[in-house]
């Protein structure tokens, strides 16, 4: 028998002058339904790649949800990666790293974790 895993990756790309209706929106109708249901069934696993914004919308106003997160970062059920969104004129080793390293900042510092990919997303407008 072939066994096949699948990752949901789900990724939050919210800018930082997004008006605060679009980080609730995303914290409270996204997050956490998929983080509920992810506690309610322990085989499922995802691919997380959220925003610096969004992480501190949810320092600053969500700690709980945060913390639950944290809780499944922490179980190996969420997978922390980094989103790779530029404009193709823009794409160089240089932004590429920058991206790397904003996550990998924010990662570590908010949950003692290392990225553990990237997703190339949005390119081309």
């Amino acid at each position: 028998m072939l066994l096949i895993e699948l990752t949901w990756i789900i990724v939050d790309q919210i800018p930082p002058d997004a008006e605060d209706t679009h980080f609730d929106f995303t914290a409270h109708r996204v997050l956490s339904p998929l983080i509920k249901m992810l506690h309610s069934h322990p085989a499922l696993r995802i691919g997380l790649a959220l925003s610096p914004s969004l992480i501190d919308y949810l320092i600053e106003y969500d700690k709980d949800l945060l913390d639950s997160i944290r809780r499944l970062v922490d179980k190996d059920r969420i997978e922390l990666l980094a989103v790779l969104m530029t404009p193709l004129e823009t794409l160089s080793p240089e932004m590429v790293r920058y991206h790397l390293q904003l996550h990998k900042t924010y990662y570590m510092d908010v949950f003692d974790v290392d990225i553990s990919g990237a997703v190339l997303w949005g390119f081309g407008w």
